[in-house]
């Protein structure tokens, strides 16, 4: 699986650490999730519509000075997944 910028989960994941041990966390974790879904619409047993779609994320705890913290986004890009872990 890689997403729309030609990265792996992993490439994400590993930023993800890596940032939030820069910035002084004493504990990084990060999970992607991705969801592919489909959805049949009907009126009266008649079809009205199909929709399908996927949706990727990634989660970053951390423990700094003490206190733990939750960022999550699915902004992928690589500053996007530095904004997330930084909030």
């Amino acid at each position: 699986m890689r997403d729309p910028f030609g990265n792996s989960p992993s490439t994400h994941l590993e930023q993800a650490v890596a940032t939030g041990r820069e910035a002084g966390a004493s504990y990084v974790d990060a999970r992607i999730c991705a969801t592919d879904w489909e959805a049949v619409h009907t009126l009266n047993r008649e079809l009205v519509g199909l929709d399908r779609g996927h949706r990727s994320g990634i989660g970053i705890r951390v423990r700094l000075d003490g206190a733990w913290g939750f960022s999550a986004g699915t902004d992928l890009s690589e500053r996007g997944v530095r904004d997330i872990a930084l909030r």
